[in-house]
């Protein structure tokens, strides 16, 4: 994406959007996998109302290419 397109609430906007589709259709809360690393979508998640979760834990694979 293109710099120009960044910080612009865009990402924020969308997220929120979901959730409060969620929670119309009645569902008991909203998740997301995301590299501890990757600030921008961490920021992006906790504008949107989202906070660190305990309660599921991740594993994964490398496999060859």
């Amino acid at each position: 994406m293109a710099e120009s397109h960044h910080r612009r609430g865009i990402g924020t906007a969308l997220v929120e959007a979901i959730v409060r589709l969620a929670a119309e259709r009645g569902c008991h809360g909203v998740w997301v996998a995301v590299d501890p690393e990757n600030d921008a979508a961490l920021a992006t998640y906790r504008r949107a109302g989202a906070d660190r979760s305990s309660c599921a834990t991740i594993l994964d694979w490398d496999l060859p290419r």
